[in-house]
Order: C-alpha cells, then structure tokens, then sequence
C-alpha cells in the first residue's frame, strides 16, 4: 500500500508587497482565481487524499468540482503559523497522512511533469524534499541605496519553489519548535533544517514564478497560457 499524502494550499497572506486593494490569492487567470487553480491542479492526482485551504477568516470559497476531500483552515498573523494551523488541524484527525505537500497559492505555474516526479518520491520519502533551480545570473549584494557592495558567488546556489513535500510528523514537529521559539522562516524546507533534518532540492522548471507584485500579473499570465 502506498503511503497517504494530503496537500496544504496556502491562501490566508495579506498580500502587503501585492496591492492595497485587492488579495493577490483572489486575481483570476482564465476565468478562475489562483486558489482554484491550486485546487484544480491538486485535485487529479490519484496519490493525494486530503486538501486543506488555509484561508483568511472572511473568505468564502466553493470548488463544486473537486474530486478531493476539503478541508478548510484559517491562516495565522504570517506564513509560519498559517502552516502550523493547517498541519495541527491535519494531526487531529484519526488517519494521519504519512507525507505532506505545502504549497504558495501564489504560485500557479506548476508543471504536471514535475508535480508528478515530486509525487514519485513519496514513497521513499523520510524527510523532506521541495522544487529548485540553480542561479544563473550574477548575484549582487547592496546596501540600502542599492549601491553594490559585494559580487557574491552563485556557484551551489539555487532558488526554491513551492510545492515541497515533506515527512507529516517530521514537518509537524518542526514547526511546533519554530512557533515556539519565534523564529522567522523564508519557506518550509527551512523549517526542515531548522530541525536538524537533511532535505532535498528537486531540479523543477525555472518558470514556478511567485506572484509578489502588481507587475508581475501580466508576464506570469503569459507564461501560464503557454505551457
């Protein structure tokens, strides 16, 4: 028997760097917003059991097609305690996933193709394991005028993507310590390590652009509709 693996979608951010005005997790793309779309891309996937949708409290959402189990979870004051919600909510229930996937919303473009190799680890999966690329331009370091301070070496460099899928307990315990010891974290492979685990990069498109600001919209639409 193959192990179980449920998936968090993370849609509860207050969008601060986004737009005054709007939620980025609510911009549409063909018709339909990026929760959905995370909704959508994780819900034909035979290995995933569960989807829980961390949200903002006032938000209402109804996916009337999906072929999964879901669940809903209001996000915390950052990203760290809006993960820790969704995975004490997950721990409650009486079958516990043996993996977990965390996924960014803002996050659209995820290849098929490399949601399901990162799906074909699960498995052997015992830690953690999330999607990457190498840095290929030139790294600058620069002081707060943005004049450059330092040419860094990218070499052994990457950039990290979501989904990461990671050991549910494993993942569940990291973060009772981080929540714990009030530390910030860029993502959830950090989480990881900050438990003395050993994670993994996996080699994914360099195109699993985030959507941080009101510029990037178009170009991430474009991208979207090409693949």
């Amino acid at each position: 028997m193959g192990k179980i693996t449920d998936a968090i979608v993370l849609a509860a951010g207050k969008s601060k760097r986004y737009s005054k005005k709007k939620y980025k997790q609510h911009e549409k793309i063909s018709g339909n917003t990026l929760v959905s779309l995370s909704v959508e891309m994780f819900s034909v996937y035979r290995e995933i059991r569960n989807i829980y949708i961390v949200k903002r409290k006032e938000d209402i959402y109804r996916f009337n097609n999906s072929k999964k189990n879901l669940f809903y979870v209001n996000g915390g004051i950052s990203r760290s305690k809006s993960v820790f919600n969704a995975l004490k909510a997950i721990h409650k229930v009486t079958s516990r996933p043996n993996n977990v996937i965390i996924h960014d919303s803002a996050r659209p473009i995820v290849k098929h193709a490399d949601l399901k190799s990162l799906l074909s680890k699960s498995s052997g999966l015992t830690t953690g394991i999330g999607f990457g690329y190498p840095i290929t331009n030139a790294i600058k370091k620069v002081k707060s005028n943005l004049i450059v301070q330092e040419d860094m070496n990218r070499d052994k460099l990457y950039v990290t993507f979501t989904p990461q899928m990671f050991n549910f307990i494993k993942i569940h315990d990291a973060y009772k310590k981080i929540i714990s010891a009030k530390v910030d974290i860029d993502d959830d492979l950090q989480a990881m390590r900050f438990d003395s685990h050993k994670v993994k990069i996996l080699l994914s498109s360099p195109f699993n652009v985030k959507l941080t600001y009101e510029s990037d919209l178009t170009d991430i639409i474009k991208v979207f509709k090409s693949i």
